[in-house]
């Protein structure tokens, strides 16, 4: 069984990576990853050396590492260490966040010019 969440929970990554909302961030996020601006590749006549497709992939590896460790390390945290003052830290969190898209759907309806027909 669980063979079968884990292929799930892949499926459903790579689905949340080809959501319609992502596909613009990826050029962005890869040219900000790898460090090579457009001067750097102007200087290569616009071609793509090893060197730079090493350090496109070596940068992606570390970020998602060091993004899954923070992550992990904060989760074990929470839900070990402070387990029983974390449904509370949660509730107050939530509370927070709903005041806070309040807010914005309420600053959104008041910066909205309505025009009359």
């Amino acid at each position: 069984m669980s063979e079968i969440t884990i292929a799930i929970a892949a499926v459903s990554g790579l689905g949340s990576f080809l959501a319609p909302c992502i596909l613009p961030v990826i050029p962005a996020f890869l040219a900000y990853i790898s460090g090579t601006t457009i001067t750097d590749l102007q200087k290569n006549n616009g071609v793509i050396t090893v060197a730079n497709r090493l350090n496109v992939l070596l940068n992606t590896v570390f970020f998602v590492l060091g993004f899954s460790v923070v992550f992990s390390i904060f989760g074990v945290v929470l839900n070990s260490v402070l387990s029983s003052v974390a449904s509370g830290l949660i509730s107050g969190l939530n509370q927070v966040g709903g005041i806070i898209i309040i807010g914005f759907g309420v600053f959104m309806l008041l910066s909205t010019k309505i025009n009359k027909l």
